[in-house]
């Protein structure tokens, strides 16, 4: 047994289901907020502040709901600093949403990351079976492309309201 040092949390907020119309701007909303290296999460909490090593947003869908997650770890002194400044960007958000050039850079980045997985067999059959069992059909992906080019700013705002509006849920495991 060693004892242990570190704290890792999962924060998550309600979010839409696997048939909403605002899953589109939901997952730029979220490739924005915690998606990779170059998200607001990521440089903040890790490039900028040296709270973590590691954390990532995510988004879940099913038939009746959704959630969008965070998950990182981090030194238990350093729980309260990383709390606040997740809560910060996500009231930032909330309140101004995003620009028009992170929203085209998002737009281009989910636009590739969905034409690459085409060329993952796993990635494509996934894909389907969710489409046939989730949302009983496959959206063709031109139409589904044309569905997230046509997400405006104002739309993501509106999903960051209703999603970072509703209450927060926290679950953390550190040591006693």
């Amino acid at each position: 047994e060693r004892p242990v040092e570190i704290a890792h949390l999962a924060l998550g907020w309600r979010a839409v289901s696997v048939t909403d119309d605002d899953r589109f701007a939901l997952a730029l909303l979220n490739h924005v907020f915690g998606s990779g290296p170059s998200s607001r999460l990521f440089q903040e909490v890790r490039e900028t502040r040296g709270l973590t090593y590691s954390i990532s947003s995510g988004v879940s869908h099913h038939v009746d709901t959704g959630a969008l997650s965070v998950h990182c770890a981090t030194a238990l002194a350093k729980v309260d600093d990383l709390l606040g400044v997740v809560d910060g960007i996500v009231e930032d958000l909330r309140r101004h949403g995003i620009g028009r050039e992170e929203l085209a850079r998002a737009k281009g980045s989910l636009r590739g990351s969905f034409l690459m997985g085409y060329e993952d067999v796993g990635s494509r059959m996934t894909r389907l079976g969710v489409a046939e069992t989730m949302r009983g059909g496959v959206t063709p992906i031109a139409e589904h492309l044309a569905h997230l080019e046509a997400v405006t700013d104002d739309d993501v705002l509106r999903v960051a309201e209703r999603v970072f509006g509703s209450p927060r849920v926290l679950s953390s495991v550190a040591p006693a």
